[in-house]
């Protein structure tokens, strides 16, 4: 489904001497995405940004699924706080965010909406809570057409923490776990 990423992948990556050439940009609304795009910067010696809409997500759980389902019927984009300094100097751009509804949280595609990602490679991970990816990773490599979309990650976010290795497994099969 998605493209063989190992074949010419950019060594600035992982790099120890160049790290800023990898982006691991995430929304988390319960922390567990967070524990990955922390762990996947400890592995690949990439930046985090953290993803942050400006009107928070309600902590209930009814609420803010109600929100997603506004969003998502009238295909709204949230406004996002903040922005990427120089997004040109990232070869690489994983993309980190809970499976909602089967899809991407409408505030992730507000952020990638901002961005000129021709050629870049994108890496999408992803938390559930049991539904796996539904059809998030799909729909984000139709959000990102003119970029390079690699095989993604997922997990149940209540494993989160638990996935080191397997992480470690996954990003040197993309070749991008730093030296």
């Amino acid at each position: 489904m998605f493209p063989d990423c190992s074949v010419r992948v950019n060594p600035r990556c992982y790099n120890q001497e160049v790290i800023s050439y990898c982006l691991i940009a995430y929304f988390s609304h319960t922390g567990y995405t967070a524990t990955l795009a922390k762990e996947i910067a400890d592995l690949t010696g990439g930046s985090l940004f953290q993803i942050q809409p400006v009107d928070d997500y309600p902590e209930d759980y009814r609420a803010t699924v109600d929100r997603y389902k506004e969003e998502t019927a009238k295909h709204l984009r949230p406004a996002v706080t903040g922005s990427v300094r120089d997004m040109d100097q990232y070869d690489v751009l994983f993309v980190g965010f809970p499976n909602w509804g089967g899809d991407l949280p409408y505030i992730v595609y507000s952020f990638l909406e901002q961005y000129d990602l021709a050629g870049k490679r994108i890496v999408p991970f992803c938390t559930n809570g049991g539904g796996g990816i539904g059809q998030s990773f799909i729909l984000l490599q139709d959000a990102c057409r003119t970029a390079r979309v690699m095989k993604g990650f997922a997990c149940n976010g209540r494993q989160a923490v638990d996935q080191t290795d397997a992480l470690r497994e996954w990003l040197s099969g993309l070749g991008l776990l730093k030296e």
